[in-house]
């Protein structure tokens, strides 16, 4: 079911067309117990029937996804460059 969350709220932008998410809901919910498979590295979602489905998403946050860094732990590190010269001295 997670996966369906993550396509209802767009975060894999090829999944949300809105007949595919309609189809894997109506697959988990006529079969107690089916699992959806996502496959992030080949960027593809497997249906409970064996419908796979491709998806795209930004390179960036793939990769976030695979080493397990969520885009939130990165802002410390941005905003201690910032408060920093281009020399690494503390900006003014």
């Amino acid at each position: 079911m997670r996966g369906i969350i993550f396509c209802t709220n767009d975060f894999l932008p090829g999944c949300s067309r809105p007949t595919r998410v309609a189809g894997l809901r109506r697959e988990i919910t006529e079969q107690p117990g089916a699992r959806i498979a996502i496959d992030l590295e080949r960027q593809v979602v497997t249906a409970p029937s064996g419908t796979v489905h491709h998806f795209g998403i930004d390179p960036f946050r793939k990769q976030c996804l695979l080493q397990g860094v969520a885009e939130i732990e990165l802002t410390p590190v941005t905003a201690t460059r910032s408060r920093h010269s281009s020399d690494g001295r503390p900006a003014n």
